[in-house]
C-alpha cells in the first residue's frame, strides 16, 4: 500500500494525531512521522472507540452551552437516535475528563455517572484493577447510590403529591375535576427487577389478583372526578392486557391499545423467545373529547429510560409521557396518576404546563417523587 505525502487540497485540514492527518477518505503522513509516532497513533485508533462517546458528549455538552444543539435534527443527520445522543451529553456532563480511564470501556463509565465525583472514582479504580464487567460496575453503583442517597424529605411538601392510598385520596377530590388519568399500575406479574443488573425493591401489590383489585378500586374513585369529556391512558403488557383491559372497559370506552416501541429489548430468555421491545398502553375514553394535532399512528416511538438513569425498577420516559399529556388536554389541565410511582407523570405535566396529581403508597418512591418536583430543572 502506497501512502500520499500530499493530501488533496480539499481535506488538507483534516486533524493530525502524532504525525498523520485524519481524513474523510484516508490517513496520510505529515512531516515524516517517527516509527513511535506511528505506534501511538495506530493505538489511539485502534482503541478509538473507548473515546469517541467521550468526544461526542462533550461536543453535545458545549453546543448545548450555545444553545447550538436540535437533537431532532442532530438525530436525522448523524444516525444517533435523539436518546442516544442525550445521554451521551448527560455521561459526559456527570463523568469529568479527570475521572475518566481511557483503560475502561465508555459502558463502565456510563455506569457510575449517576454517582459522586469521589465515588465514581473508586469504583473505575476497583473496576480496572478487578476486571469488572460493565454489570458488575453497574451492580455496585446501584448499592452505592441505595447506601448514600439522599435522606426522605419531610420538610418540603408538594401539595400535589401525596402519600397514600389512592382510592381514600382520590375520594376527596372535588367532582368533575380531572382532565386526563395517566398512570402505569401494577401488572400483576409479581415483578422483580434483575438483581444482577437493577437490584431494586419488588413493587408493591403487584401479586396477580391483588393487583387488578387495586386497580378496579383506583378507576371506581377516579371516574366521578373526571371531566364529562376526559381521556384514560393506563400502562399494560402482553401478559396480563386481557384482565387489565376488562377493568379499564367497566369504568370506560375503550378507544383503542396504543403500543410503545421501546427501541431495547427487555430481558429474559431471549434465546428460547423473541425479546420484548414494546409495551401496550390502553386508551380509553369518557365521553367524546378529540385528539389534539393532526392524526397519529398507535405506535409510539419513544427511547426507554437508560439503565444509567434509571431511579424506578418501572419508570416512563417523560418525553413519552408529555406527548400523551400534550394529545389529550391544554395547558392548566389537571393530569392525576395514582400510582406515581417516581412521578415521571407528574414532572411531564409540570413540563407541559399542566397541572397534577400524584400519589404513591411507597413511602421511598414518594420521596423521590418529591425531590423530582422540587428540582426545576428535572427533565426526567
Amino acid at each position: 500500500m502506497t501512502f500520499h505525502a500530499s493530501p488533496a487540497p480539499e481535506e488538507a485540514d483534516g486533524p493530525v494525531y502524532a504525525g498523520f492527518r485524519l481524513q474523510n477518505r484516508g490517513l496520510v503522513p505529515v512531516d515524516n512521522p517517527s516509527r513511535e509516532d506511528w505506534l501511538r497513533c495506530l493505538d489511539h485508533l485502534v482503541n478509538i472507540e473507548r473515546h469517541v462517546h467521550f468526544w461526542l458528549g462533550d461536543l453535545l455538552a458545549f453546543g448545548e452551552q450555545q444553545r447550538w444543539v436540535t437533537y431532532g435534527e442532530l438525530a436525522e443527520s448523524t444516525g444517533y437516535d435523539a436518546g442516544t445522543l442525550r445521554n451521551l451529553k448527560w455521561v459526559a456532563s456527570r463523568v469529568a475528563p479527570d475521572q475518566r480511564r481511557p483503560e475502561l470501556p465508555y459502558a463502565h463509565h456510563q455506569e457510575v455517572a449517576r454517582l459522586p465525583p469521589e465515588q465514581q472514582e473508586t469504583v473505575l479504580a476497583d473496576a480496572q484493577s478487578g476486571g469488572w464487567t460493565s454489570k458488575a460496575v453497574r451492580q455496585e453503583a446501584y448499592r452505592r447510590a441505595a447506601e448514600t442517597s439522599e435522606p426522605p424529605v419531610t420538610t418540603v411538601a408538594d401539595p400535589c403529591l401525596r402519600l397514600g392510598d389512592c382510592r381514600d385520596v382520590l375520594a376527596g377530590l372535588p367532582d368533575g375535576s380531572v382532565d386526563l388519568l395517566l398512570t402505569d399500575p401494577p401488572y400483576g406479574l409479581s415483578y422483580v427487577s434483575p438483581a444482577r443488573t437493577l437490584p431494586f425493591d419488588p413493587i408493591a401489590n403487584d401479586d396477580g389478583d391483588e393487583a387488578f383489585d387495586i386497580l378496579e378500586g383506583a378507576l371506581s374513585a377516579v371516574v366521578p372526578k373526571m371531566k364529562p369529556d376526559s381521556h384514560a391512558y393506563v400502562f399494560s403488557c402482553w401478559k396480563t392486557f386481557r384482565p387489565m383491559a376488562e377493568v379499564v372497559r367497566r369504568h370506560f370506552t375503550l378507544a383503542n391499545v396504543l403500543v410503545w416501541e421501546k427501541n431495547s429489548w427487555g430481558v429474559g430468555d431471549l434465546e428460547g423467545a423473541y425479546g420484548d421491545q414494546q409495551e401496550l398502553v390502553l386508551f380509553a375514553t369518557r365521553g367524546r373529547r378529540p385528539l389534539n394535532g393532526v392524526p397519529q399512528s398507535n405506535v409510539l416511538p419513544f427511547n426507554r429510560v437508560g439503565t444509567c438513569q434509571l431511579q424506578h425498577p418501572t419508570q416512563k420516559p417523560v418525553d413519552l409521557l408529555a406527548y400523551l399529556i400534550a394529545r389529550s388536554t391544554y395547558e392548566r389541565g389537571v393530569v392525576a396518576d395514582p400510582f406515581m410511582g417516581s412521578g415521571s407523570t407528574c414532572v411531564a405535566a409540570r413540563n407541559t404546563r399542566r397541572r397534577y396529581l400524584g400519589v404513591e403508597l411507597d413511602p421511598q418512591w414518594y420521596d423521590l417523587a418529591l425531590r423530582r418536583l422540587a428540582d426545576p430543572n428535572e427533565e426526567g
